[in-house]
């Protein structure tokens, strides 16, 4: 008997069934991942703890949602931006997973800097623009970011992305650097980046600044602030005093708090405190040796005091960086500014001199100066500074048309061209600095010699440095320490408090390797972009960068380099500190 033999060969019915099976399958194993989801993850490899801030309405996190938590926090801590829709159930791709995972290790100001002035293709330009520089910056890291995850980056993120993602992340946690050189025609632009930092503790709204001394304004603002029902707190930095409303444990509550201010209290939210972190953010502008920096002053502006952007840009400037210490509006120091003395010494403090050809020298800044009139030389208390009592002050117009702040027991007169052209009693003076001369002022013993001098009389300046190669110099600005000198390490006791040496703040540094200029700019006080540096750290710093000479210039909030429009380094204050003057390059 025959049996029955039927074909078993498959219909197509049943291969169209077998195949959607298998395609679902794979399907699975790649199944794209939820945005609370990638954030959880990105959190976690990067160790930053949970913090949902009790209280916090998130539209769109809603409470019992997946990864709640997660999601919470990325919001508190400003990772996820403020003011956009975020939905965590929704599907994440590539792109967006690399944004929020350089944003989450604080490095969203490299982002902005790489937007703005180095910015490369490397494939990407197809890429929705604002995700462009995050992307660069990952490639260009070390370690630099998988190419699984750059590969078709607007693709769903899948879970074997999202593993990738989370180990390289904790790569990166252990340690990561980012360096870039850019070419800007007069020299080179070097922007350095590492560590992933660490979140803020809290932030605070800053209102006002206010001078150290301007502590009763400082208190009057408070008071008003307090009336209207907003928590106030005054801090300060190395000269600066702060009147800013917080402190709020959530970025995201800080920002709802700052668009909600009436408009004559806008502020900026910044970073107030945090912990111990190795983020490290610096910037550097290496100029050919054949560019010659100039001093430029606030004043010919209209003001004794302007942000360094405005001073290049008002002047044309294609960079600047800002200088030695002051004093509210004016320099402390030694200042030379084309050949002409501007500031009175402080003490032996370092400084740096230059002239138009290039050549740079480093050492002792202290100077003596006198006035030679009639025939007789006195010895010059102070520059664009009253005098003391029987001394002689005098007064250029490198910081303002008229001078301040002169006693009325003063004799004053006008030098031009060599010669005394006119005195008055400083009482009945509107002690006008003359443009192309400058303005004696004498009181007790120096007033009467004044008085009795003939207009008409030659009167001139001397001066003599200590370190007599200044002499030759055109321009000199002292500051210090001195860290590195012909080589080596430095140290020489320059009298500076150890809250300025051993802490870590934004520093200022101008240097030389041999043949060209350094200007670098450590930004610092923000635990999540960048410390800062103590004085002996920027020393190792300049030392490996293979300067010869570097000397410490003004830092913490006044620490600035600007490039072509754009300011390179964050300021800890979250804007400019307005200066008196600052280095440029014409």
């Amino acid at each position: 008997m025959k049996k029955n033999t039927k074909s078993k060969d498959l219909t197509p019915g049943w291969v169209a069934a077998i195949l959607l099976i298998f395609i679902l399958g794979l399907a699975g194993t790649g199944e794209a991942i939820t945005r609370g989801q990638a954030v959880a993850e990105i959190m976690k490899a990067l160790e930053i703890p949970l913090r949902t801030s009790s209280g916090e309405a998130i539209k769109d996190i809603p409470k019992g949602a997946p990864y709640e938590a997660a999601a919470r926090s990325a919001a508190v801590y400003g990772i996820l931006p403020p003011g956009e829709y975020y939905y965590p159930t929704l599907e994440i791709t590539k792109l967006e997973a690399i944004y929020l995972a350089i944003r989450a290790m604080g490095w969203n100001h490299v982002a902005q800097t790489s937007k703005k002035l180095i910015a490369e293709t490397n494939g990407t330009s197809s890429l929705s623009s604002p995700f462009v520089p995050y992307v660069e910056i990952a490639q260009r890291m070390q370690p630099p970011i998988p190419q699984d995850l750059v590969d078709q980056p607007e693709e769903n993120l899948s879970a074997a992305d999202l593993s990738i993602l989370a180990q390289w992340l904790r790569a990166c946690k252990q340690g990561c650097t980012f360096d870039k050189s850019v070419d800007v025609g007069f020299g080179e632009l070097k922007v350095h980046r590492h560590g992933t930092g660490a979140p803020p503790a809290t932030w605070i709204i800053k209102i006002k600044e206010f001078s150290i001394e301007a502590t009763q304004a400082a208190q009057n603002l408070k008071g008003k602030l307090k009336a209207l029902g907003y928590d106030v707190l005054i801090t300060s930095d190395d000269c600066t005093l702060y009147v800013a409303i917080g402190p709020f444990d959530s970025y995201l509550k800080g920002w709802r708090a700052l668009s909600a201010l009436p408009q004559e209290f806008r502020g900026i939210l910044l970073p107030h405190g945090g912990p111990p972190a190795g983020a490290l953010f610096w910037s550097a502008l290496v100029i050919d040796p054949k560019v010659a920096p100039s001093i430029l002053t606030a004043a010919p502006f209209g003001k004794r005091r302007l942000p360094i952007s405005e001073i290049a840009s008002e002047s044309g400037a294609k960079a600047a960086i800002n200088g030695g210490y002051f004093a509210w509006d004016l320099p402390i120091g030694t200042l030379k500014i084309d050949g002409t003395l501007a500031r009175h010494s402080f003490g032996e403090r370092n400084a740096a001199g230059w002239d138009e050809g290039g050549n740079w020298h480093f050492g002792p800044g202290n100077v003596k100066a006198w006035l030679h009139i009639g025939g007789t030389a006195f010895p010059i208390d102070c520059l664009n500074e009253p005098p003391s009592f029987n001394g002689f002050s005098v007064y250029t117009p490198h910081f303002g048309a008229q001078a301040i702040k002169i006693p009325h027991d003063a004799m004053e007169g006008s030098v031009r061209e060599g010669l005394l052209r006119w005195k008055t009693p400083s009482a009945s003076s509107q002690h006008y600095i003359p443009g192309d001369g400058f303005l004696v002022v004498g009181r007790g013993q120096a007033r009467v010699f004044l008085a009795g001098t003939k207009l008409g009389t030659p009167a001139q300046i001397a001066t003599i440095f200590t370190d007599p190669a200044f002499n030759e110099t055109k321009n000199v600005v002292q500051a210090g320490p001195l860290l590195i000198h012909e080589g080596r390490p430095y140290y020489r006791d320059e009298r500076f408090a150890p809250t300025l040496t051993e802490v870590k703040h934004p520093r200022t540094i101008l240097g030389h390797d041999g043949q060209r200029i350094w200007w670098i700019v450590i930004d610092g006080r923000d635990s999540w972009h960048s410390q800062g540096a103590t004085l002996e750290e920027a020393r190792k710093l300049a030392y490996g960068l293979g300067l010869k000479e570097a000397l410490n210039l003004d830092g913490g909030g006044s620490s600035a380099l600007w490039l072509d429009g754009v300011l390179v380094n964050h300021p800890p204050g979250g804007e400019e500190r307005p200066l008196p003057y600052a280095l440029v390059v014409p």
